[in-house]
């Protein structure tokens, strides 16, 4: 069992720090594009302008929007390292305890969490920007599969908290 523990905590740490690259790359892009943009347009804007003009509401919240996005991407990595310390508890044969099972709904509600987040940043996105809008087209991947992932983790959970209980029970029989 140690062996393949082993093996499934390298492939996290391994999809976890490209996870990370994937972040600091895209980061890194937006420094040097749309960052840039709102920089030069900054720069060019009219000081007497009030604040809550359309152009300034629609600049700043453009960089609100990505910068919320960069966040929610790193909360959903943070919520992939929960896994290292479920792998961590089964190595040391502590398969039906409070913190794996706390570590599996924790994982679950990482996931909702950047679901719901993630509709929320990008239907503001897409307000601001007047475009076209499509729930379900825009969010095919993240409801095709964080949400059944974040309910897989919840019935694990759940398996693991009843086992717990079947575990005990059977402890004080003799």
């Amino acid at each position: 069992m140690k062996d393949t523990s082993l093996v499934l905590t390298i492939v996290v740490y391994a999809v976890i720090l490209g996870a990370v690259s994937v972040l600091v790359s895209d980061i890194a892009a937006f420094n040097n594009g749309q960052f840039q943009q709102f920089l030069d347009w900054a720069k060019s804007a009219d000081p007497n302008e009030p604040w809550n003009s359309r152009q300034n509401l629609i600049q700043w919240n453009i960089v609100a929007v990505n910068v919320a996005e960069f966040a929610l991407r790193a909360y959903l990595i943070y919520g992939f390292t929960y896994l290292i310390s479920i792998l961590n508890a089964v190595e040391k044969d502590e398969f039906f305890t409070d913190k794996v099972i706390g570590y599996f709904k924790k994982i679950g509600d990482v996931f909702i969490s950047y679901v719901i987040g993630l509709v929320i940043i990008k239907t503001a996105g897409h307000y601001l920007e007047d475009s076209s809008f499509k729930l379900f087209n825009e969010f095919k991947s993240e409801l095709t599969y964080l949400i059944p992932c974040a309910l897989g983790f919840y019935l694990l959970a759940e398996i693991f908290r009843r086992a717990k209980l079947y575990k005990d029970e059977n402890d004080l029989t003799v």
